[in-house]
């Protein structure tokens, strides 16, 4: 195996590493939790604390001062007549606005990282697939495995996807959010919004650099692992798991970072020789060019000198 192989494969290993650090960090309440406070509007009254405490735990309790992780519900969805689907975190927590004393009513939450905004096999719109995996998401909530089949049992979800890489400039570091509106055609219907607001996918495009929004500033910390970026939105210092989980993620991150950069450099160097060469070739050209025009030059002073000494020839008759 020669040393680019052995490189390629290393890279790949710290990739996959990465990826798994996100969707472990993605599991604390505490840190899932300014990301719904940014972004989904029944928490915007509330802070990153009291969201966290929304979080639905898992239901083992914890050991010692061991962190509590969000109950992370089944990933994959299937069925014998639908498309398997798998999602990252899928978790719900306390919808504080639909709940009271006698009722407790809970958001379902599919939070995902997509790298590749521009999938190419495939090719689809995101908010395509989004829909798709809020439906399914939504419809997961009735059926054998619930136990539940009444329609009024239906509780919201969201579809959070937080898309990273190959973003359309246009649309770097905006924030999108489509669902479900009631359009009155003809009169007025009084239809509680509550009966239909059942669906919501939202999509995060990340930019670099990113802009002063506190979404795509709290995401720029949290995915390279930068504890006191992190802090400036939720404290993680008295949370031993979280702190070294974000230790590991720096490490990491800080590795993909290095390979990016000599990537970019290696790519780099390559465009600079490939336009060198490829100015190379058009001074190369013009030169064969005015090589040749040189020679037709010296033809044509020959043929003029040949000219000029015949009229003298002439002349001396």
């Amino acid at each position: 195996m020669n040393k680019e192989t052995i490189a390629v494969a290393a890279a790949r290993t710290r990739g996959a590493q990465y990826d798994a650090s996100v969707k472990t960090l993605l599991r604390y309440p505490k840190l899932v939790a300014p990301i719904l406070q940014a972004l989904i509007p029944e928490y915007r009254n509330y802070t990153t604390d009291q969201v966290a405490e929304l979080l639905v735990p898992s239901g083992s309790p914890p050991v010692d001062d061991t962190s509590v992780m969000v109950n992370s519900n089944d990933t994959e969805v299937s069925s014998i007549s639908e498309k398997l689907i798998r999602y990252d975190a899928r978790f719900k927590l306390l919808n504080p606005v639909m709940s009271d004393k006698e009722h407790e009513v809970y958001l379902h939450v599919d939070l995902e990282v997509q790298n590749n905004y521009r999938p190419t096999n495939p090719k689809y719109p995101m908010i395509t697939r989004g829909i798709y995996y809020a439906a399914r998401l939504l419809g997961s909530e009735l059926g054998i495995l619930t136990e539940k089949t009444d329609y009024a049992n239906l509780e919201k979800v969201y579809r959070i996807w937080i898309c990273n890489e190959n973003i359309p400039v246009h649309l770097r570091n905006t924030v999108v959010s489509v669902q479900l509106e009631k359009k009155d055609l003809i009169g007025f219907a009084d239809i509680p919004e509550k009966d239909y607001d059942l669906m919501t996918v939202i999509l995060v495009h990340r930019g670099s650099p990113a802009n002063d929004e506190k979404i795509f500033r709290y995401l720029e910390a949290l995915f390279k692992g930068n504890v006191d970026g992190i802090c400036e939105h939720i404290d993680i210092h008295d949370d031993q798991d979280i702190m070294e989980e974000v230790e590991a993620m720096d490490k990491l991150w800080k590795g993909v970072a290095h390979e990016h950069y000599h990537k970019g450099a290696d790519e780099q160097r390559k465009k600079d020789e490939a336009k060198l060469a490829e100015k190379d070739a058009v001074i190369a050209e013009k030169a064969a060019t005015i090589a040749e025009q040189a020679a037709t030059i010296a033809e044509q002073a020959a043929t003029l000198e040949e000219m000029e000494r015949e009229i003298e020839r002439l002349k001396n008759r």
